[in-house]
């Protein structure tokens, strides 16, 4: 009745008219009615295209709602036509409105090209999109992000599946900053995420992502995302013959498996968990991962398989004790090396001089205390700290009750007192030790951070300094 008075007052060719009966059109269109939508839509296309022209912003929204019924009909042909005549109206039109309008439409024809299975077509006009929608709407704008989502929709496809990981990660990591843990789009992305793990194969890994966005977008939308995580879950709980029905308990249970195989040595489950998704880096109660289980039961083939797995090597225990730490207090000497090699030079000196959170004791305490020889040269040759304190004010030194230790820790102390005051004898001392004491000698670091060569190059013992160099180059070509 209301419209028939507008029609009758205003008339049908009247803008407010056209505007109401678009309304009508998207109402119909969002109850199904999308053939009913259509003829309205194209009714109104045509009086909006004579009254007020084609590139009218009125018009071009006509135009998108007509792409929509279309699309809403599976008539992907026609809605990437008239999102092609829309986008090359407006592509060079200067206008911010016409400039986002053309995004949007170039946007709409790479997801309808990704309907027809046009995948590297559908690929190249996304990372335009991306680039463009970067300019009008920054880096982190949530448009902005959904093409970059896309992106990595159309790698799945491609079954380029590392890759789409990446740039779901990059836009996850920004949608929960700009967007929120619980927003759509954040939760979107993350099943996503876990349906790539899945399809890799990687099924501990989609579950722990299931587990992230489950229970979130159960409450915006019961199906299908839903019905299809519970079906994922299933499957990945038949494969691995888990009885919990709770995901916590499930990743438990997996997390127990793999600290299991790490302790045995049964390389084989270690390498088909991580394969599948578990994590080198996931800790139990008590802080422990699975490198700590290797180490401490001298596994070093798990140890091996665990650090090409990116197994982080300093992580501690509740108790800050590092895998260091452990292989050192059982004098396991071959995985201390191990361990040494691995990590790498930025993180060297806070690793080798971690210190347990009990008595601040570092691996060089513990190995001293043991009287471990090879363990304590090991360490100094890879730059430990001689005389670092502990919580009660004890250097390595002070922990020794073994002669062999005490004696080398003891040249060690004096060698850097004699690099300090300019001894010449210093030279004499480092020619009398065995290689292997010389080259721990020369590369441990006192408490300020500094070699022997940097404490007598500090101050200005060039005589020495000189002699030292001959010495390490000697050393070096001996080995």
């Amino acid at each position: 009745m209301q419209r028939q008075k507008q029609k009758e007052i205003l008339g049908l060719n009247n803008t407010d008219t056209l505007n109401t009966r678009s309304t009508i059109a998207l109402m119909l269109h969002g109850l199904g009615k999308n053939e009913e939508a259509y003829n309205i839509y194209q009714e109104v296309y045509q009086k909006q295209t004579e009254i007020l022209g084609s590139n009218h912003s009125d018009t071009l929204e006509t135009q998108f709602h007509m792409a929509l019924v279309l699309d809403a009909q599976g008539k992907y042909e026609e809605v990437l036509n008239i999102n092609r005549i829309i986008f090359e109206k407006i592509k060079n039109m200067s206008d911010t409105a016409n400039a986002e309008n053309a995004v949007h439409a170039q946007n709409n024809m790479a997801v309808l090209l990704c309907k027809q299975g046009k995948y590297a077509e559908a690929l190249e006009i996304y990372k335009d999109v991306y680039e463009k929608k970067k300019l009008i709407f920054g880096v982190t704008h949530f448009e902005t992000l959904r093409t970059l989502h896309g992106i990595a929709g159309v790698l799945c496809e491609q079954k380029k599946y590392s890759k789409a990981l990446k740039v779901y990660q990059d836009v996850l990591d920004m949608q929960k900053v700009v967007l929120g843990p619980n927003h759509f789009d954040t939760l979107n992305t993350q099943y996503n995420i876990a349906n790539v793990l899945f399809d890799q194969g990687k099924l501990i890994g989609a579950l722990k992502a299931y587990k992230e966005s489950f229970d979130q977008i159960k409450a915006f939308e019961p199906t299908p995302r839903v019905l299809n995580s519970l079906k994922q879950i299933k499957i990945i709980k038949l494969i691995f013959k888990l009885e919990a029905n709770d995901i916590s308990e499930m990743l438990q249970h997996l997390q127990k498996d793999i600290n299991i195989a790490a302790s045995n040595g049964d390389v084989q489950t270690v390498q088909r968990l991580l394969k599948s998704g578990a994590s080198a880096n996931d800790k139990d109660i008590d802080g422990r991962t699975p490198l700590h289980y290797a180490v401490s039961n001298r596994q070093i083939g798990v140890v091996n398989v665990l650090l090409k797995n990116e197994a982080d090597i300093t992580q501690g225990t509740n108790k800050r004790n590092t895998p260091l730490h452990i292989a050192t207090s059982k004098g396991y000497k071959e995985i201390v090396e191990v361990l040494l090699e691995y990590v790498s030079r930025d993180k060297l000196n806070e690793f080798i001089n971690a210190k347990t959170a009990a008595s601040g004791s570092t691996s060089l305490h513990v190995a001293a205390s043991n009287g471990y020889l090879e363990i304590v040269k090991s360490l100094l040759k890879h730059g430990a700290t001689y005389n670092i304190e502990n919580k009660e004010g004890k250097i390595p030194l002070d922990l020794s009750k073994y002669q062999s230790v005490t004696d080398l820790l003891q040249l060690v102390e004096e060698l850097f007192k004699d690099a300090k005051k300019g001894n010449i004898e210093i030279i004499s001392k480092l020619k009398a030790v065995n290689p292997d004491e010389f080259v721990a000698a020369m590369y441990t670091r006192n408490d300020q951070g500094n070699t022997l060569l940097q404490v007598t190059i500090s101050n200005k013992h060039m005589n020495i300094t000189s002699e030292m160099l001959k010495m390490l180059k000697l050393s070096n070509q001996n080995l």
